[in-house]
């Protein structure tokens, strides 16, 4: 299995399938899925090795909507660590194979990967209730928190909280994307129907974390709606790195199902893209003292 050239963290044209070349170690601990600090190289050994955080999840579709978010953020300049697919020896990773099971036709069991950007311990301690607030209060004061609450709308990610965002000196990192756009975890390839699309459109996480602290700590300049019209400048971005997807192939059925699933991902992510700003305006005329549905999650446009 070979990369057409060196995998680059910062040029999502590359494949993004590295091997596991050193032992994993946990950090991150109380996560539900494990994770591990390791370092990663493409198949050419000559190519200089990466430190990535490290995981193990369980479904494959997961596995492709956590990769395709990391690429289409990458697109989209918002601060998502650039993630990939990762061949890990079981023997070398403690737990993992409690956990996995090796990749049909390989011994390694398939893991995700993102680049390791900051120190180990920068990821703050959470469920303080003050320990939360400061690093919300820091987040939000930072430039980064805009395009991050329109970037959590626009994959509706509703599981954003004081844990899964990295806070080092002035630079921010959101991390975690595995439960974004939730009517893709059914089935990735559904997004091919007309009617999968129109669901995925007018999909609304319940909650949107980041703009419900930004308004609440900066109601008269939050700037939530000026992100719409910056992010859609670089769309054909975007539509580039799907064609780029289109071709990227590992020689592995397996992992080629879930680069594959990964591009549909990204699709959704375009498809969704025009509508940001109506998905903006109703999550932010709702109840502010929350920025919640008060119903259950509903489409907000009729078929």
């Amino acid at each position: 299995m070979k990369s057409p050239r060196p995998f680059d963290p910062d040029d999502v044209s590359t494949l993004p399938v590295v091997h596991l070349v050193s032992s994993g170690r946990p950090i991150f601990d109380g996560q539900v899925n494990p994770v591990w600090s390791a370092m990663v190289q493409t198949a050419h050994v000559t190519d200089p090795a990466i430190p990535v955080a490290l995981k193990h999840i369980p479904s494959t579709v997961k596995v492709a909507i956590e990769l395709g978010c990391s690429l289409a953020a990458t697109a989209l300049k918002i601060p998502v660590p650039r993630g990939m697919l990762v061949l890990a020896n079981p023997d070398d990773v403690p737990g993992l194979a409690e956990h996995g099971r090796p990749i049909p036709g390989l011994p390694e069991v398939l893991c995700y990967g993102s680049v390791l950007r900051w120190p180990e311990r920068a990821r703050a301690r959470t469920g303080d209730p003050l320990v939360d607030d400061y690093v919300w209060k820091r987040f939000c004061d930072s430039a980064t928190a805009a395009p991050s609450a329109a970037w959590d709308e626009l994959v509706a990610n509703g599981d954003r909280h004081a844990g899964n965002f990295i806070l080092e000196g002035s630079k921010y990192w959101l991390i975690d994307h595995d439960h974004a756009l939730k009517p893709l975890a059914k089935s990735v390839k559904a997004v091919l129907s007309s009617k999968t699309r129109a669901d995925l459109v007018s999909y609304r996480a319940q909650r949107n974390q980041v703009a419900a602290q930004l308004v609440r700590r900066r109601p008269g300049d939050h700037a939530i709606l000026d992100q719409p019209k910056a992010l859609s400048t670089r769309a054909k971005t975007l539509e580039g790195l799907v064609t780029m997807m289109g071709h990227w192939r590992s020689g592995n059925s397996m992992i080629d199902d879930v680069l594959s699933d990964a591009e549909t991902v990204v699709r959704g992510i375009i498809l969704r893209l025009p509508a940001l700003a109506l998905l903006l305006d109703a999550r932010l005329a709702g109840p502010q003292s929350s920025l919640q549905w008060t119903s259950p999650t509903r489409p907000l446009f009729e078929p």
